[in-house]
């Protein structure tokens, strides 16, 4: 693994890197409830349940009634797999199948990603870079995005998987394609970085 704190230095390589300007967002407005909604949606979306429970079909035995109906002068039952009972089933219990996915509308959920790209972009958090489309060698990428790395960790956006392939064993560095970008990712990620044309395609997607 690379990592891109500590870069080597190479003469023969430049880096093209400019900022976003504040009057391609001069019409987005900024709703944080609506930001806020659209994350934990996202975030919602990502929850895969795992707990499970077993309902008192679900638990082994208890198919023979215990004692008879009448005559004994004890409560009335009719399985050792009871919920009332030490070892039987669970009432309420979690579910594997439970389904925590929330529907966003995709006007909703443009609106937030645009919020958040102009948050990021009034902290002065996120820059374009251009790399060689030839470079393929995950040394000269890093070199690459060396001088427009401000933290440990960023997020790169590129427009095809193919463009990721030199940056995959960077340390700290998440990549995502511009058709998967969310709001979530954007908030979450303490810079961003679009490499080559990412940007105006993400412009292009997002009508602005």
């Amino acid at each position: 693994m690379t990592n891109p704190s500590s870069p080597q230095s190479d003469p023969t390589v430049s880096t093209v890197q400019t900022t976003p300007s504040m009057d391609e967002f001069k019409d987005v407005k900024i709703q944080p409830q609506v930001l806020r909604e659209v994350v934990l949606a996202l975030q919602a979306n990502q929850h895969h349940s795992t707990a499970n429970t077993k309902r008192r079909g679900e638990v082994s035995g208890g198919g023979k009634k215990p004692w008879r109906q009448k005559g004994t002068g004890r409560a009335r039952t009719g399985s050792i797999r009871n919920p009332l009972w030490r070892g039987g089933g669970i009432t309420f219990g979690p579910l594997k199948f439970k389904n925590y996915q929330q529907n966003i509308p995709a006007a909703v959920r443009r609106q937030a990603v645009l919020a958040a790209l102009k948050l990021k972009l009034q902290a002065n958090k996120i820059s374009l870079v251009q790399l060689d489309p030839q470079t393929t060698k995950t040394k000269l990428a890093m070199q690459h995005l060396s001088p427009a790395l401000s933290s440990a960790t960023a997020l790169v956006v590129v427009s095809s998987p193919a463009q990721a392939r030199p940056l995959r064993n960077l340390v700290g560095i998440n990549i995502v394609t511009t058709n998967r970008l969310n709001a979530l990712d954007v908030t979450s990620a303490r810079q961003i970085i679009f490499i080559n044309q990412s940007y105006t395609d993400l412009k292009s997607k997002l009508g602005i």
